[in-house]
């Protein structure tokens, strides 16, 4: 069941996740992970699967991973846009997106010396149990909190306004006072946001920009007249 026939390209073997531990009492009452050498409260849970015969044995190993058809390649990509003019003014606006893409977002959470980085403060600790988003951190004999698994698949899906402009063409009074044949100002900008589910500082379309990757795309504004004579 394993195997990648008859599934996407791109699928992928994960562990199925099942909340956080939040207590000892919860790690006691559940199937034995053996993903780390210490399974502690603030760990991910996962649940058993399968084992040697492929029914749940009480163990968490590799038996219990699942061929999952979620992958970072988008199922569509999209844009649109529109010009609008009224009278003197137009405005034109682009935007560009995805859908049906999944990201795996433990290398982005767990990234920096000793998985340390601003995307990870929402970590569990004794606090902030029942309430953490990511698993407790940890600096060694990590394995069970970043080995492969649904737990850190999120939707990659979004929306980005990607060029916008505003223009104002110059009445014949003032072409006049100035001896000008047309003139427009206009203003406008790239990459100025995007919409996304992820709650990430993180750019959805490079997801890996800034980490040893990819340049991140930057938000450019601009401005200008241009006129004829």
């Amino acid at each position: 069941y394993q195997r990648t026939t008859g599934r996407i390209v791109g699928s992928r073997l994960v562990f199925i996740s099942d909340g956080i531990f939040q207590n000892q009492t919860q790690i006691d009452a559940s199937p034995r992970q053996t993903l780390s050498g210490k399974v502690t409260p603030g760990d991910i849970k996962y649940k058993d699967v399968g084992g040697a015969n492929g029914t749940p044995d009480g163990i968490i190993d590799n038996l219990d991973r699942v061929r999952i058809d979620e992958r970072d390649a988008p199922k569509a990509y999209f844009g649109f846009g529109t010009v609008v003019r009224y009278k003197l003014l137009d405005l034109t606006v682009h935007f560009q997106g995805v859908t049906g893409r999944t990201l795996d977002i433990q290398g982005i959470v767990n990234a920096g010396p000793n998985g340390f980085n601003t995307e990870s403060l929402d970590r569990w600790t004794p606090a902030t149990a029942g309430l953490a988003r990511y698993p407790r951190l940890g600096i060694s004999d990590r394995a069970n909190n970043t080995s492969a698994s649904d737990f850190w698949l999120a939707s990659g899906d979004y929306l980005r306004l990607k060029n916008v402009e505003l223009g104002l063409t110059l009445p014949k009074l003032l072409l006049n006072r100035f001896s000008m044949k047309n003139a427009r100002l206009y203003a406008g900008g790239f990459n100025l946001f995007a919409f996304d589910k992820l709650g990430l500082n993180i750019d959805p379309e490079i997801p890996g920009a800034g980490r040893g990757s990819a340049y991140p795309y930057v938000k450019t504004l601009y401005a200008g007249l241009r006129a004829s004579f």
